[in-house]
């Protein structure tokens, strides 16, 4: 005989408070929270006690369908099963894509080798352009991917070998700049755009850095012009 589907609720939330009951025995002797958030995945948040019964804030999250991550936003999914909210979900995908390229670094290069070598001339100079638009549509992740290369030994290996080609060229632009400064006369480059006169390293000046960053985004996230 097929149950009512107010019956069906009724056990399911019935099972769920035992199995609650079930925890909070087993968490008395604990400081740190056993239960499975997910399959692979252990709690281990640090216990708190309220009047006497243990209470872990993150299944509190959990059964309340709020993000275990960032506490605040609602789940992507359904109450008591989904664990994150749209972005945390993405942030924790993306995590888990680097955990598995730094667990197999040789698959991950065998599968760069065999895309590139079936790529076309029009795929490769495409995927170049779409890198060099996210590069100047991310100023921010682009400088912390370029402070990870400058700690890298592919780095010092390349700038060993342009220190000893370029190390005199490089003096000799230092000693005419030292020379400039000690006259007094201030050297200026112009902007790539607008051919304002710039000091110091920026190649643009601020408003047409903005004006590329926003052209830039524009053209990697309109739907005419995005790229595989």
């Amino acid at each position: 005989m097929a149950l009512s589907p107010a019956m069906r609720a009724y056990q399911r939330e019935y099972a769920y408070q035992r199995r609650w009951k079930a925890w909070a025995k087993e968490a008395e002797a604990l400081t740190r929270c056993p239960r499975m958030l997910s399959r692979g995945l252990v709690c281990r948040e640090p216990l708190q006690n309220r009047k006497g019964v243990p209470f872990c804030a993150r299944c509190d999250c959990k059964a309340r369908g709020i993000c275990v991550d960032c506490r605040k936003a609602p789940v992507v999914g359904a109450v008591r099963k989904a664990l994150r909210c749209k972005v945390c979900r993405k942030l924790a995908i993306l995590a888990s894509c680097d955990r598995w390229k730094d667990r197999n670094p040789a698959k991950v290069k065998a599968k760069w080798v065999e895309r590139k070598a079936t790529m076309t001339p029009q795929e490769r100079a495409e995927r170049i352009e779409k890198g060099r638009l996210w590069r100047i549509a991310n100023p921010t992740r682009k400088r912390r991917y370029a402070k990870a290369w400058n700690r890298s030994e592919n780095c010092r290996a390349y700038m060993r070998e342009y220190r000893a080609k370029w190390s005199e060229q490089r003096r000799e632009r230092e000693r005419e700049r030292a020379r400039l400064r000690a006259q007094g006369i201030v050297m200026t480059h112009p902007c790539t755009d607008c051919q304002t006169p710039l000091t110091g390293r920026p190649k643009k000046c601020e408003p047409c850095r903005k004006a590329a960053i926003a052209a830039a985004r524009s053209a990697l996230f309109s739907p005419s012009s995005r790229v595989a």
